[in-house]
């Protein structure tokens, strides 16, 4: 079992165990990813008898557009005081599906990885991260990321997104996927970012549950 399927594994128990009591609410559709994440993955890692190897690049790009919709729905939620933000977050979600479906129906084909219209949403995950933080910084009251959940989540957005639109780039470069070399130090740093991006995830579903330990719990020191 390697050190990725132990971070989706720790996050999906985290996210059960925080899935009542999440504050925000609408953590539970990234709780809902992160599960269904690690189903996918743990079901080709330890049943591989059950996902062929040439459905595997199908079930990913249907896996994919349920991400892109999952995270979409999130940042509309997050946005949802500022009209401006929302509509941004409508047009890049469903450009970003729209792309994907012309790509793998007209432009290449649903058992290979969708990889220019998933930079596109990448790119738009940046954007919308880096929004969110950019608000924080211009809020004229006292904030603390230690008692915000989607902080952490906007964070682990960022680190994946960026490492990961960086890989689908080069991999096009015919030196790059040339050199084995080059794809190992590459496939190393994705594996960080993953990683590091479910540590964040992990730090998100903890203060949710904190907060919502101290709501119930107000002489708690949890």
């Amino acid at each position: 079992m390697n050190i990725i399927l132990i971070s989706e594994i720790i996050a999906t128990l985290m996210g059960l165990a925080a899935w009542k009591s999440a504050r925000p609410e609408y953590l539970r559709i990234v709780i809902a990813l992160i599960v269904l994440t690690c189903l996918m993955e743990n079901t080709e890692e330890f049943l591989p008898h059950l996902v062929k190897r040439r459905f595997r690049f199908l079930i990913y790009n249907i896996f994919s557009l349920i991400e892109i919709s999952a995270w979409m729905m999130f940042y509309f939620n997050v946005f949802k005081a500022s009209q401006r933000l929302k509509l941004f977050v409508i047009i890049l979600g469903i450009t970003s599906i729209l792309f994907s479906l012309t790509e793998l129906s007209i432009y290449s084909t649903w058992f290979r990885f969708h990889v220019d219209s998933y930079r596109f949403y990448s790119l738009s995950m940046i954007f919308l991260s880096v929004a969110f933080l950019w608000k924080l910084m211009n809020l004229d009251e006292i904030y603390s990321i230690w008692t915000d959940p989607v902080f952490w989540f906007a964070a682990a957005a960022i680190i994946f997104h960026s490492v990961f639109f960086i890989h689908l780039t080069v991999i096009n470069i015919k030196a790059f996927a040339n050199d084995p070399g080059s794809i190992s130090v590459f496939n190393t740093l994705l594996d960080i970012a993953n990683v590091f991006y479910y540590l964040l995830l992990c730090i998100g579903l903890y203060l949710s549950l904190r907060n919502y330990w101290r709501f119930k719990h107000p002489s708690s020191k949890m």
